[in-house]
């Protein structure tokens, strides 16, 4: 019965730490607004979490173990098609795309605070990597003047523009009810807008 009791508090120390990071961000994220709204002392509430930093842990780690799997599902299903650039399936790497962006938003509808936190806070490098094989063998094909050394660059740099345009979509789509219909349709287009030829 304890138990029960210490997971009620935790989780609702996480409800109301992620109604305050929708409400004010992360900069406005404070442990007295959290006690208040979780209904305990301070405290307590530090009881649970020792510091800011676990606590934020604590909201994002589900949120990170989906996109992990997310990216393990579409690496699996990508693997034969990364082996060599002659053999990608341009076909599958957009259905994969449709997987990946279907996956995210979903993520970011069961996980709207974690996901705030992941686009201020913490760099999505798993994702970022993810984006960047597949962008390095596109361009192998399609820049064929560029060395190794200038494709793993420029592969670089629109891997990590492809995060931050998402990342920006969501904020935008949690401010406006209407950006958010058919969000993952527009995520989609963005990828595929970006990484076509």
């Amino acid at each position: 019965m304890a138990q029960v009791l210490k997971d009620e508090v935790r989780n609702k120390i996480l409800q109301a730490a992620s109604v305050e990071i929708i409400q004010h961000g992360i900069d406005g994220l404070q442990m007295r607004k959290i006690a208040e709204g979780a209904d305990v002392t301070v405290g307590n509430l530090y009881r649970y979490y020792a510091d800011k930093e676990s606590l934020i842990h604590a909201i994002i780690e589900p949120a990170l173990n989906e996109i992990n799997n997310l990216l393990q599902l579409i690496s699996d299903q990508q693997l034969s098609l990364l082996q060599t650039s002659s053999e990608i399936d341009f076909n599958k790497i957009y259905e994969n795309l449709e997987v990946c962006s279907k996956g995210l938003v979903d993520i970011f509808y069961r996980h709207t605070s974690a996901m705030l936190l992941l686009s201020n806070e913490y760099e999505l490098s798993h994702l970022t990597d993810w984006f960047k094989s597949i962008l390095f063998n596109i361009l192998k094909i399609n820049e064929p003047d560029l060395n190794s050394r200038e494709l793993e660059f420029l592969s670089s740099l629109v891997a990590i523009s492809i995060i931050k345009g998402m990342q920006e979509g969501f904020k935008i789509a949690l401010q406006s009810p209407e950006a958010s219909k058919n969000l993952d349709k527009v995520i989609l287009k963005y990828l595929q807008i970006v990484l076509r030829k």
